[in-house]
């Protein structure tokens, strides 16, 4: 019988070859589309506070940008936000809401595979804005940090982008906007997609 170490070597190179056969039929698969949001905070339903989305980014497994849209909150940009994404008062000004854009977003999304870092966010936070326009979700998501924490053998289930960038030898873009974040999304599963053993 092997040792317990020999055990979870072999678990964890399990774990390893699965994920990065996963990453291959992600990025192999027309129906992804890879998603990011940047929003006016974190709240998402407690005590029936929610926060807007102000940055969508979707691009296509192949870096092909969909979306990379800008919109207005309909209330100031909060400063803590502000200092994390960049996205000011003045960027917003003159910006459609997000209720303009929501059946073209919906439709888009519509029986697709969305792909995204810690995409339980997002999911939650568009499926809400959708939802404020009589927009229904019409799509189901795959997360690519629990996909790569998988690959990683991380006992953890939050890893940070910029972290796994660093891990697998990827120069990070220096803006935490949307549409970076998904371009480096796709990097990471990219580099997982890679590994054949």
């Amino acid at each position: 019988m092997p040792h317990t170490k020999e055990k979870t070597t072999m678990s964890t190179r399990t774990m390893r070859a699965k994920a990065a056969e996963t990453a291959r039929s992600i990025l192999s698969d027309n129906n992804v589309l890879i998603l990011d949001t940047e929003t006016t905070g974190l709240e998402r339903g407690r005590y029936g506070v929610w926060d807007h989305i102000v940055d969508l980014g979707i691009a296509d497994a192949n870096k092909a940008v969909v979306c990379n849209m800008l919109f207005n909150p309909g209330m100031p940009m909060p400063e803590a936000a502000s200092r994390i994404n960049g996205i000011t008062d003045a960027m917003l000004e003159g910006k459609p809401s997000i209720n303009d854009y929501a059946p073209a977003i919906s439709a888009l999304l519509n029986g697709r595979t969305v792909v995204g870092w810690n995409i339980g966010f997002d999911d939650q936070m568009l499926t809400h804005e959708l939802a404020e326009a009589g927009m229904p979700r019409t799509w189901h998501t795959v997360d690519a940090m629990s996909l790569y924490c998988r690959f990683m053998g991380f006992d953890r289930p939050f890893h940070k982008l910029s972290l796994a960038m660093k891990e697998c030898g990827i120069v990070e873009e220096q803006t935490h906007r949307a549409l970076e974040d998904v371009l480096n999304t796709i990097e990471v599963l990219r580099f997982m997609a890679a590994c054949r053993s």
